[in-house]
């Protein structure tokens, strides 16, 4: 990898991690119970997987997600979120370009993968009653997937028209 190669690498690292603590810790609307968030985080999360590859695209993820929950006042959600997001990510940076016909196929994977953990995560901090928030993961991820694959799209309509990264 060349100098100005890594360093596209890394500018564009930071700033998937900003636009994704952005659209994660700042639109977002709080779960009741003190259960979390829904959030738009997960399409930036989706555009920086593909476009950062499996282990920049689950770092930034993590480190956007995390910080998010940090200022959003859920610190004890970071192990769920570091495996939710981090796997999220990875599920769809491996299988996205692997995938030649619906690549969406992708995204709801990385999403249904999240879904699980924070199910998991909810069912140890609350038990049954905090299970009724993953009926907002579902609609987070209904809501992300279309908009990830918007960003994803504008990416690579603006990739080939600039012949850059």
């Amino acid at each position: 990898m060349s100098e100005r190669e890594l360093i596209k690498k890394i500018t564009l690292s930071a700033i998937s991690i900003v636009l994704i603590y952005f659209f994660t810790a700042f639109i977002s609307i709080k779960m009741p119970l003190g259960s979390g968030y829904i959030n738009l985080g997960d399409s930036c999360i989706f555009l920086s997987s593909i476009i950062l590859g499996p282990l920049l695209g689950p770092l930034s993820a993590i480190l956007g997600s995390l910080f998010a929950d940090l200022t959003n006042g859920y610190p004890f959600f970071i192990p769920f979120t570091i495996l939710a997001k981090g796997l999220e990510s990875l599920i769809c940076c491996s299988l996205y370009p692997r995938l030649t016909k619906f690549k969406i196929l992708s995204l709801i994977l990385g999403s249904l993968a999240m879904i699980l953990i924070y199910f998991l995560s909810y069912y140890l901090l609350y038990g049954n009653s905090g299970l009724i928030s993953s009926l907002f993961d579902l609609i987070q991820a209904l809501v992300n997937i279309p908009l990830g694959l918007i960003f994803i799209k504008f990416y690579r309509v603006y990739q080939k028209h600039h012949h850059s990264y």
